[in-house]
C-alpha cells in the first residue's frame, strides 16, 4: 500500500526529473523551507509533509528547478490552505465562508433589495440599492439604507446614512412632517473604543443575519453549477431554509474555490410555507472581504443642508455599561439594565446585567461567595431565567452565576444560561424573553429590560476572547476580565450544569 508520504515524494520525483538542474533557486526554496512556521496547530500536514520536501530536494537526483517550481506551490498551498497539496481539490467550500466572513476585518457588501408591488403600483417589484462598509478592526462603519417604500412610485421615499468613525456616529434623520417641506436632520454619538468595535461587529452581524438568516445557514447547501464572473470561475452553491417567522428563503452563492471570493449571493423568499412562488428579495452584487475601505468613507464632518440635533462636542457617551454617577441621578429606587448577551455553540447563553440601588453605596457584599454555576445575587431583582422566542419553541434557560465585573462604583453580573433542552440551530431563534425575579415592589424600578433579540454568536475561543472577554475588560476597573472565564470552561460548566439538572 502507498502510504501519504510515499505518494507525495514520488509524485515530486516524477515532476523532478522531466527538466534541467538550477542548484540556486534551490537553495533559495530550501531557504524559504526551513523559514516556514510550524507553530498553528491547525497546520498539520505542513508538520507532517515538511520533511518529506526538504528530503526530495536534498536528494541529488531531484535537484532540478521543476521540483524547485513545485515545492514553491506546495508552500503556498501549505500556508494558505491549511496543508493540502492536492491540486485536485479545491481550496474552498461552501462550508469556509462562515469562518471567512466573521474574522473577516472589513467587509463591503452592495446590491438590491426588492419588495413586492402593491395594489397601488401594480408594475415592477420596487428595487432599492444598499451599500455596507465594516471597518471591524477599528470599528467604523457605513451603512446606507433605503428608507421605507413610497406607496404610489414604488420606489425608496428616503435613503439613511449612518458613519462610525470608530469614536462617534453621526446618524441621519429623515423628518416629514404631516404638513410643511421634509428635512433631514444629524446627530452625534460618542463611543468607548471597545463599545465603536462591538457596534461595528453587530452591524455587520445583522446585516448578514438579514442576508442569511444564519450565516451557518449556507453549511447545507450543495453545489449545483459554475458561471464565470469579470473572469473568475465561481462555484455556484444553493440552499433552502425557514427563518424563525415562518419565511422560506432559497439562497444561490457564488465562490471562488481557489481564493475563498464571494462572486455573488441572491436571495429569494415565500412568506408562507405552501405558497408555490419564489420572490427575488436581494441581489448582492459585491461581496468583498478584507478589502481597503476608499479614504474618506469613514467621515463623520456633517454634510452641508442639514440641521444639526447636537454636535461632537455636546455628543451623549454611549458605553457598554452605567455611566459614572449613574445612581445619584436614579428618579426611582432601582433599576435593572440588561448589557449584553451572547449565545456560545452549545446553546447555552451569556448575559450581562446589572441591578442599581439609588441609596445603597455599595453591592460588594452581595456579590461576595458566589460561584461558577451557583446562585444569582441576591439583588433587587435579577433576570432569573430565559424562554426562548418563538415560545412554540417550548426551551427555558436556567441561570446560574458565571462571574462579576465592577467598574466606576457599579456592579455587573455576568450570568450563564443552560437550555433544559437541547436547542434547535440559530435560525430557528428570534431571540430570548428575560425573566425578571422582582425582590422588591415593581413600582419601585425605573428602568426594566426588554427582550433580547440582538445577541451574538459565538462559536470559537476568537470569539469568546474577543467580544466575551472583551466586554468583561470594558466592564471592569483595571481593564482585565475575571481570570479562569475561557470559552473551553464556560462550555464545560454548561455541559456539567445540564448533567446536574438532568439527574
Amino acid at each position: 500500500m502507498m502510504t501519504g508520504e510515499n505518494s507525495l515524494q514520488e509524485r515530486l520525483e516524477k515532476l523532478g526529473q522531466a527538466i534541467g538542474s538550477d542548484d540556486s533557486l534551490v537553495e533559495n526554496v530550501m531557504s524559504r523551507i526551513d523559514a516556514e512556521p510550524v507553530a498553528e496547530s491547525n497546520r498539520i500536514s505542513k508538520l507532517k509533509n515538511k520533511p518529506i520536501i526538504r528530503r526530495f530536494v536534498m536528494n541529488r537526483f531531484t535537484k532540478f528547478a521543476a521540483a524547485a517550481v513545485i515545492i514553491i506551490a506546495a508552500l503556498v498551498a501549505i500556508h494558505r490552505f491549511g496543508g493540502s497539496i492536492d491540486v485536485t481539490t479545491p481550496a474552498y467550500g461552501i462550508t469556509d465562508v462562515p469562518r471567512l466572513i466573521k474574522t473577516a476585518k472589513t467587509i463591503h457588501m452592495k446590491g438590491w433589495l426588492y419588495y413586492p408591488k402593491t395594489p397601488e403600483n401594480a408594475g415592477e417589484p420596487a428595487k432599492l440599492k444598499f451599500e455596507y462598509w465594516f471597518d471591524i478592526e477599528n470599528g467604523r462603519y457605513r451603512t446606507f439604507n433605503p428608507g421605507g417604500i413610497d406607496k404610489d412610485t414604488g420606489q425608496a421615499r428616503y435613503y439613511r446614512t449612518t458613519i462610525s468613525d470608530g469614536q462617534y456616529i453621526m446618524g441621519e434623520t429623515y423628518h416629514r412632517p404631516a404638513k410643511g417641506k421634509p428635512w433631514k436632520s444629524i446627530s452625534f454619538t460618542k463611543l468607548s473604543p471597545f463599545k465603536a468595535r462591538l457596534e461595528a461587529y453587530k452591524n455587520s452581524h445583522k446585516s448578514l443575519m438579514r442576508m442569511f438568516g444564519n450565516i451557518d445557514q449556507i453549511k447545507g447547501s450543495a453545489k449545483v453549477g459554475q458561471e464565470e464572473i469579470d473572469g473568475t470561475v465561481f462555484d455556484i452553491w444553493q440552499n433552502e431554509f425557514y427563518l424563525a417567522d415562518g419565511r422560506a428563503i432559497k439562497m444561490r452563492i457564488s465562490l471562488a474555490p481557489d481564493s475563498g471570493k464571494i462572486g455573488r449571493a441572491l436571495f429569494w423568499q415565500k412568506q408562507r410555507k405552501n405558497d408555490p412562488n419564489w420572490r427575488l428579495a436581494g441581489d448582492y452584487y459585491t461581496i468583498e472581504l478584507d478589502v481597503a475601505p476608499p479614504a474618506g468613507i469613514f467621515n463623520t464632518e456633517p454634510p452641508d443642508g442639514y440641521i444639526l440635533d447636537n454636535t461632537k462636542e455636546t455628543a451623549h457617551i454611549s458605553t457598554l455599561g452605567l455611566s459614572m454617577g449613574h445612581q445619584m441621578s436614579m428618579r426611582k429606587d432601582y433599576e435593572i439594565y440588561f448589557h449584553v448577551g451572547f449565545t456560545l455553540s452549545d446553546g447555552s447563553v451569556i448575559i450581562a446585567w446589572s441591578c442599581p440601588a439609588k441609596n445603597i453605596s455599595s453591592q460588594a457584599d452581595l456579590f461576595e461567595g458566589l460561584a461558577p454555576a451557583g446562585t444569582l445575587p441576591e439583588l433587587a431583582a435579577r433576570i432569573e431565567a430565559l424562554t426562548a422566542i418563538p415560545s412554540k419553541l417550548v426551551i427555558t434557560y436556567i441561570g446560574r452565576h458565571l462571574a462579576y465585573t465592577q467598574k466606576d462604583g457599579n456592579f455587573y453580573e455576568w450570568s450563564l444560561y443552560v437550555p433544559d433542552v437541547v436547542p434547535p440551530s440559530r435560525s430557528s431563534l428570534f431571540g430570548y424573553e428575560l425573566n425578571v425575579k422582582y425582590n422588591v415592589d415593581k413600582n419601585r424600578f425605573g428602568n426594566r429590560p426588554g427582550n433580547l433579540t440582538q445577541d451574538l454568536a459565538i462559536d470559537s475561543s476568537y470569539d469568546f476572547n474577543t467580544w466575551v472577554r472583551g466586554a468583561m475588560a470594558e466592564l471592569s476597573d483595571d481593564g482585565k476580565a475575571p481570570e479562569g472565564v475561557t470559552y473551553e470552561s464556560v462550555l464545560q460548566l454548561a455541559k456539567s450544569a445540564g448533567r446536574r439538572r438532568i439527574e
